[in-house]
């Protein structure tokens, strides 16, 4: 996955490249690709068209409960043959932050050490 704008990375925090779930209301399950503060990419069975919104719970390995957070889709991608989402979180709460900001660190620990 290459960046759109000139090839340059134009993001400003973390991402941690790696598998975890994330659930809509309506029960479709998204799979995952990336994560950070800001953000995901994960793709669904049926992709959500750039500007919806979505209420979404994450489903984080070693986190004992779901991070609920709200997204609007940005941007559809090509990702391994799939059709990717990009989806900005809007203002994510201290907690939520905190939870992802552990699944994170734990993340990258694992990759270190793999």
């Amino acid at each position: 996955l290459t960046p759109r704008y000139g090839g340059r990375n134009r993001r400003f925090t973390p991402r941690i490249a790696s598998r975890f779930l994330a659930r809509r209301r309506t029960g479709e399950v998204f799979e995952g690709i990336d994560l950070s503060f800001g953000g995901m990419l994960c793709t669904a069975t049926n992709p959500v068209w750039p500007g919806n919104t979505l209420s979404l719970e994450l489903e984080l390995a070693g986190v004992d409960s779901s991070i609920l957070v709200e997204g609007r889709v940005v941007e559809l991608v090509s990702y391994a043959s799939k059709i990717a989402m990009r989806i900005r979180f809007d203002a994510v709460e201290t907690a939520p932050r905190r939870e992802i900001a552990r699944w994170m660190a734990q993340a990258v620990g694992h990759a270190r050490l793999g």
